[in-house]
């Protein structure tokens, strides 16, 4: 996550699944951003209740939750890949 001034804070996908070589995230990060207190949720994380429970449990005001969907070259509930020239 960056601001005006750069880099505020980082935070990893808990739930990495889709690539062996995509190290998953151990923990729930919380940041300050001009006083609000604010979490990332990465794609699938935000499928799981239990996680935005937690961040709202640690605090969180704000969760950002980047999701992509469909594009995978497995089959998925509901995707598929997204043509290229799209």
């Amino acid at each position: 996550m960056v601001g005006p001034n750069g880099l505020i804070n980082a935070h990893r996908k808990l739930h990495a699944f889709e690539n062996s070589a995509i190290i998953p995230g151990n923990k729930y990060n919380i940041y300050d951003i001009h006083g609000w207190e604010a979490s990332i949720l990465i794609c699938y994380d935000n499928q799981l209740v239990e996680n935005n429970r937690i961040v709202a449990i640690l605090g969180t005001k704000i969760l950002f939750a980047p999701h992509q969907t469909g594009s995978f070259d497995f089959p998925a509930a509901g995707m598929g890949i997204i043509p290229r020239e799209l």
